[in-house]
This record gives C-alpha cells, sequence and structure tokens, in this order.
C-alpha cells in the first residue's frame, strides 16, 4: 500500500516517476528511506533524493485520507518547497508551513537524518512502478 500511494504521488509531480529535477532540470531518484518525522503535528514518511540535497514527504493513509507530497529542493541560495495536494488543507498547511520554515542547515541535517537511516525502500533504489517514462507512439 505505501508502494502504491508513493507512487500515485509522485507521478502527478515534478518528482516525476520518483525522481526530483534538480536547478539544471536534471531529475534524481527520491527511494532513499524512509525516515518517519513528526512534521506539522503527524508523522509523515520523508525520502532524501540522490542529488544529495533535496527531499520529499509524502501522506500516509492513516494520516491523509487523500494523497499529498512536498519536495525540499535546492532554489536560489537556499530551498524552495514545492508539492501537491488533493486533500484537506488544515492538514497539509502546517506541513508546507514547517517545511518552508527550514534553514539550509536544517534541510542538509535532515537529509543526513534519512540517508544513515539505512534504509533503501526499494530493490535498486527505485519504488515499484516508478521507472521513468518512456516516449508512447500515438
Amino acid at each position: 500500500m505505501r508502494w502504491q500511494l508513493l507512487t500515485v504521488a509522485l507521478a502527478f509531480s515534478p518528482v516525476v516517476c520518483g525522481q526530483a529535477p534538480d536547478q539544471t532540470g536534471a531529475a534524481h531518484s527520491c527511494a532513499i528511506g524512509p525516515l518517519t518525522k513528526t512534521i506539522g503535528g503527524n508523522a509523515w514518511p520523508v525520502y532524501a533524493c540522490s542529488d544529495g540535497k533535496s527531499l520529499a514527504v509524502v501522506s500516509t493513509p492513516n494520516v491523509a485520507p487523500t494523497w499529498f507530497y512536498f519536495v525540499v529542493a535546492p532554489k536560489g541560495g537556499g530551498y524552495g518547497v514545492s508539492g501537491q495536494s488533493s486533500g484537506d488543507k488544515s492538514i497539509t498547511k502546517p506541513v508546507f508551513e514547517e517545511l518552508s520554515a527550514m534553514s539550509p542547515d536544517a534541510v542538509a541535517a535532515l537529509y543526513k537524518e534519512v540517508q544513515h537511516s539505512g534504509k533503501v525502500d526499494a530493490p535498486h533504489g527505485q519504488p515499484p512502478g516508478n521507472t521513468p517514462e518512456q516516449p508512447h507512439d500515438p
């Protein structure tokens, strides 16, 4: 179930297929983790991305009845937070605010914490069904 939720959440985002773009537009896998962290008052799985800087926060059915995700990625001299939600803003707003308030040092520390959790939540670092999109013939 967790993979289905992650697959759906990431498929509708700039984190297409479990990947987040960096400032150059290159995509990075976000399959390191998860490490469960309390953010915005609830526990959320946090994944680290292969760029060594970005994080992905994904909802779970036990906290949010609908999916959402946030990506914390380098932007300018700091970090920017982006994401999508089809759910209740009263649940997502505190998460967005807490992630947005994190300093670059705090983001780096959380990245290292997820990275050192020793988890890669899929074989070969890629969630099931989360492979880069292939061109489709019309």
